[in-house]
Order: C-alpha cells, then sequence, then structure tokens
C-alpha cells in the first residue's frame, strides 16, 4: 500500500472499537507515516509515526493527539463524503505531542510500527521493542488506519489490526503508600 500527501489518512474499522492493537511496517522517508487510532467522526485522533529529514539519519518516533475539528460535520450518509471529510478534518487539527523518542535509522529502511490501547493507556512499539507507555484519557472507541505526510509518498506493509483482551493492571502496581494514609502515583 502506498499513502501519499499532506496528513492523508485512511481509516477502516467501527467507532465502537475500543481496546485493540494496530500495526503497520513503514518504510522510512523524509517525512511522516504510521498509524493512526481511535479516529473520531469529527475528525480527532491518535497517531505514532516516525518523522525523519531529508539531511539527517536521526528519527523522531512521536505519539500525538489531533483535536476534533469543530468547523466540520459529517454526513455518514455517503461514505465517499465521509472519506473526503476526514482528510480535510485532520489536516486541520491541531497537534498535542504525548510522548517522543528519538533513534537512529537509514532512509529507505522498514520499521514496524505498532500501537496497543487499553481503556487509559497507550502502548507503542517499534521492532516489538516497547518505547513508550502513556496514561492518556482515550475516547469509548473509534476507527484505525495510517497516515502518510511524505512527498515521495509512504510505504506500508503487513497490516494488521486485532482486539486488544489483556487486562491493564499497571495503576495497582504504581501506587505507593507512605505509611501516613496516602497513595501516591
Amino acid at each position: 500500500l502506498k499513502g501519499q500527501g499532506t496528513n492523508a489518512v485512511i481509516a477502516t474499522g467501527y467507532n465502537f472499537n475500543d481496546s485493540y492493537s494496530v500495526q503497520a511496517a513503514v518504510q522510512v522517508k523524509p517525512g511522516e507515516g504510521g498509524v493512526v487510532f481511535h479516529l473520531q467522526d469529527r475528525g480527532g485522533y491518535y497517531a505514532f509515526t516516525v518523522r525523519t529529514t531529508d539531511d539527517s539519519d536521526e528519527a523522531q518516533l512521536v505519539l500525538w493527539k489531533a483535536e476534533n475539528s469543530d468547523d466540520a460535520l459529517l454526513d455518514d450518509s455517503d461514505p465517499m463524503l465521509s472519506q473526503l471529510w476526514k482528510t480535510i478534518a485532520t489536516n486541520m487539527a491541531p497537534r498535542t505531542i504525548l510522548g517522543a523518542v528519538s533513534t537512529t535509522v537509514i532512509h529507505g529502511q522498514w520499521v514496524m510500527l505498532k500501537v496497543r490501547t487499553f481503556q487509559n493507556r497507550i502502548q507503542c512499539f517499534m521492532d516489538k521493542i516497547k518505547v513508550l507507555d502513556t496514561a492518556a484519557e482515550l475516547p469509548a472507541g473509534g476507527r484505525f488506519g495510517l497516515l502518510s505526510d511524505v512527498r515521495a509518498g509512504t510505504r506500508f506493509d503487513d497490516v494488521r489490526a486485532v482486539s486488544n483482551h489483556d487486562l491493564d493492571f499497571r495503576g495497582i502496581n504504581d501506587k505507593s503508600f507512605d505509611g501516613r494514609g496516602n497513595y501516591t502515583m
């Protein structure tokens, strides 16, 4: 699959999809490409992407959130209009960075990006190594897909999405007792 455009998003799934993992192999090129998840009807979504520039072998793995677009209205009765709307709305959405790490890559290298969501937690992986683990107030559900913001286009392969039935016990283990009756995170 090859995607091209400015913040171009291709999405699938249903709005009621909640805890799941989505992954895709992404060919690294100057620009940005990756996976999107919890895509809402008003254009808000989360993304885990790899960003590079023309003159550097350093890549940024970035987990970010695009806010809902209040200017957009969606008519779900026409699937073509729905997809066109999502492309326009995602271009207008401001971003909030939730986490980022740097790594060295070679232009043209393939990396496997994976996101696993829980009720209020996001785990991000590159080549099966966990690189980010972030608490986030996720919506009740949303669609998932791919994002491309590369002039020459982004190549994707091995795209997969599955339900996540794992239980998240992180909250219990992260609490500590200070001896005065107070618990802290």
